[in-house]
């Protein structure tokens, strides 16, 4: 049986069993090779929160790095591309490099291969949301905890 640790993982499970330690609302790690998630339990269902991670209209209220999205698709699809708006001023062009629907989506910001959002379902009404980025970005975990748990509170009060 594949279990996401509270600690480390090395393993990447497609379904996850729920345990004491699973439902754990604490943020849960994993390091892989050149790679590092951080990753919240969401009390939605993986479709629920795949349409909030995917919709660029809601990227400023739960990224906290972004002010404003320009993008001609809503819901990202593969090969999407637009501009997001920092805190700091400027601007960014993006494009979505990879999408497998309500898995995982990932992109480039200004031309460098950035964050990996990736969910993993534990049933219908409960799942996990991983960032994923590169080893040489783990200050950037910060930034995405803070993230997760808006995320987490747009959940609730969008779906609850």
């Amino acid at each position: 049986m594949n279990l996401i640790n509270i600690g480390f993982s090395i393993h990447r499970p497609e379904m996850i069993p729920i345990t004491e330690k699973i439902m754990d609302k604490r943020p849960k790690f994993q390091i892989k090779p050149g790679r590092f998630s951080v990753g919240m339990i969401m009390e939605a269902g993986p479709i629920d929160v795949w349409r909030i991670i995917t919709d660029t209209s809601l990227w400023p209220e739960w990224g906290p790095s972004v002010l404003d999205v320009k993008c001609n698709d809503r819901f990202i699809l593969y090969g999407s591309k637009g501009s997001v708006r920092t805190v700091v001023g400027f601007s960014l062009s993006f494009t979505i490099t990879s999408l497998k629907k309500e898995r995982e989506w990932r992109w480039a910001v200004g031309g460098v291969n950035a964050t990996g959002h990736r969910i993993i379902p534990i049933n219908a009404d409960c799942c996990m949301l991983f960032f994923d980025m590169p080893i040489w970005a783990i200050p950037y975990s910060i930034i995405c905890l803070v993230a997760l748990n808006r995320i987490r509170k747009l959940v609730n009060s969008i779906l609850k």
